[in-house]
């Protein structure tokens, strides 16, 4: 922070998901609890056990597997925090395919296929030896 002279007392505290973080502005409601939006679909879908995968398809596609109390680190997966009290951390691996779901909308656009993901289901099946598809409508993603 010094190298770019920000001073901490601007930068917001580091709170677990679940805190009193206050109220809503203009409203007595309480806010109880911040998350980003792949571990919020946890608790959306509630595919907390360690048993279970999530795989979530928005702009991106991501596959969550909650871990529990244990902190994994793998070389190519996101350790993540999926769930934090004062009092205890649940961790999640997380699988990153930037800008999936994007590619996906813009190959049914510009190809014109209206079924796409029942061809691409297909596809799977048939096509031993698919094309590359470089997928680089947002960038190619970090280091690239």
């Amino acid at each position: 922070m010094q190298l770019f002279g920000i001073p901490q007392s601007i930068l917001p505290l580091c709170c677990p998901i679940c805190h009193e973080y206050g109220h809503l502005t203009g409203y007595s409601i309480p806010l109880m609890a911040v998350n980003g939006d792949q571990t919020a679909a946890l608790f959306a879908t509630t595919a907390f056990a360690e048993s279970r995968i999530l795989i979530n398809i928005g702009t991106g596609a991501f596959i969550l597997q909650p871990t529990g109390q244990m902190l994994y680190r793998h070389p190519r997966l996101l350790s993540g925090i999926a769930d934090s009290a004062a009092e205890q951390t649940g961790y999640t691996l997380e699988g990153t395919v930037n800008n999936a779901g994007s590619a996906l909308d813009w190959a049914r656009a510009n190809w014109h296929i209206t079924d796409l993901y029942s061809q691409l289901e297909q596809g799977l099946i048939v096509i031993h030896d698919p094309p590359l598809f470089l997928n680089s409508i947002s960038g190619l993603g970090s280091p690239w």
